[in-house]
């Protein structure tokens, strides 16, 4: 899915996303129905598709846009349809072992590597929010 040489993210044969990707390119792509697009201000915008089904595993991605560029995207990934969680059933220990299951993930996908070229990939604890995810940034 990730190639490692270009940073491009392949969601079928027809459809990859790399730096040069547009929002217009997103909604086409995913329908209009399934982008929750949002404007952040100073040229900022964000783009999240949920549930994104590759073969047996599902994304919810977030594509962060400046000036229309595509400079950072993140995403959670599972083996199963991902549902909303609440605050009720969140504990640490859940979101490390969602930590540790992204980087096995990554580390399946892309090898150990998480610097290159185009950009970085890796997977974080957000302490303060509570989450875990993977982050890809582009240079």
């Amino acid at each position: 899915m990730i190639d490692k040489t270009t940073g491009q993210f392949k969601f079928s044969k027809d459809f990859v996303v790399s730096k040069q990707s547009t929002p217009d390119e997103l909604i086409h792509y995913f329908g209009m129905e399934n982008v929750e697009a949002k404007g952040m201000g100073l040229g900022w915008g964000q783009y999240t598709v949920r549930n994104i089904q590759i073969d047996h595993t599902y994304f919810i991605i977030t594509f962060y846009f400046n000036n229309h560029t595509l400079e950072i995207f993140n995403f959670i990934v599972s083996d199963k349809f991902i549902e909303t969680g609440s605050w009720d059933d969140w504990s640490e220990k859940r979101e490390l072992e969602k930590l540790d299951y992204y980087n096995n993930w990554l580390t399946s996908q892309i090898g150990e590597e998480r610097q290159f070229p185009w950009g970085s990939i890796g997977s974080f604890f957000d302490s303060k929010g509570g989450s875990s995810n993977i982050i890809l940034k582009y240079v």
